[in-house]
This record gives structure tokens, sequence and C-alpha cells, in this order.
């Protein structure tokens, strides 16, 4: 079937059936990623991007681009191409409809890289800025459900297990989820302008 698509795209490259034709290379790619491997994923990302770059006016472009950028970062493994596709996405399309699901995904992407840094890195940054952080009290909090790494008896630092982003007006509200209950102490610190939060086994 894939065969049969690629023929159409190829003997009338400019036909109007052309766009749904890729896309349905594309859509087969991505279910046979599903069966077969990761190797067809990438074979999906290359119709979509092919769509986009031959067919620069279709109404398919941003679907397709946003797909690669979700094959780029969930079957792929590369969250730093998928992040450079949503920026691309959002310069060629400033005012897309979709650009709050975009910039979701790119808080979401920029937050699970953060999350990956050691967190005694992430101490020792903040401890070498210079302006003191606020006086604020330190808070505890615990997540519901989940199984408890203390019950192991680990003092190890519970795992990010998701991380989401939801945006609002000029506000966003990340939601972290941890596999395990954790106490945190919070904080600001200036230039830049940031809050910072120390976790801590329960």
């Amino acid at each position: 079937m894939v065969t049969g698509y690629r023929r159409v795209a190829m003997i009338t490259p400019r036909a109007p059936e052309v766009p749904d034709s890729l896309l349905a290379i594309a859509e087969l790619y991505t279910e046979m990623g599903d069966r077969f491997g990761r190797s067809y994923y990438q074979s999906a990302a290359d119709s979509y991007q092919f769509l986009v770059h031959e067919y620069p006016t279709s109404k398919y472009c941003q679907d397709a681009i946003l797909r690669v950028a979700k094959l780029q970062r969930e079957q792929l493994g590369d969250s730093a191409l998928s992040k450079k596709t949503y920026e691309d996405f959002l310069k060629r399309y400033p005012r897309s409809p979709r650009k709050r699901e975009v910039q979701e995904a790119l808080a979401e992407l920029t937050l699970l890289q953060n999350s990956d840094a050691p967190v005694a890195a992430n101490n020792v940054a903040a401890n070498m800025n210079a302006a003191p952080p606020s006086t604020e009290e330190p808070r505890t909090t615990e997540r519901a459900g989940g199984k408890s790494a203390s019950s192991k008896g680990s003092r190890d630092i519970p795992r990010v297990q998701r991380i989401r982003a939801a945006t609002s007006g000029d506000a966003t509200r990340i939601t972290i989820d941890l596999d395990d209950s954790v106490q945190y102490t919070s904080g600001r610190i200036a230039n830049p302008d940031r809050i910072f939060f120390d976790l801590h086994a329960a």
C-alpha cells in the first residue's frame, strides 16, 4: 500500500492528491513502527517532513510538523530535536490556533531536560548565585498513591515520572508527578528571577 501511495507522488508530483498520499504514507509508516520497529518511525518523520518541504501551502503542514515533533520525542527519543521542531513551528505559524498546545509541549520538554541534571549540580548552581533566596518558610507535601521507595529503606530522591504544563493567559501551571512521597523546600532566586525546589526523601 505504501508503494501505491508513493507511485502517486512520483508520477504526478503536482496533482492535488499528492499531499493526501504523503500523509497516508507517513501514517502507514507510523503503524509499521508500532508493529515492526523503530526504523519505520524515522521513515514516517521523513515523509511528514517531505510533505512540509515540498507542499508548504498544504492544509496538512501544521499537523505534519507536530506529528514529527511527537515522533521525535516519544518514538525516536530525541527530545532536543523535538524541541527544535516545536520552536520552528512557532516561528513558522506564530498565530496558529495550536500555538498553546506547542507552548505546553515546549514547557514539558524544558522541564524534562532540567530534571535529567543531577540534583547536586542544581544545588551547586543555586548556591553560586549571589542573590539570596527569599525567606519563604519551607513547606512539605505528599502525593497520594504510588509505591513508596522509603518502604524499601531507600533514601534516594524520588524519580520524576511525568511533567505536565498548562498555559492560561500569561501564567503556566506545572505539575510534577514523582514515584514517592517527598518533602521540599522552595525559594526564589534573582538574576534571572526564578523559583527553585529542593527535594528531600520523605
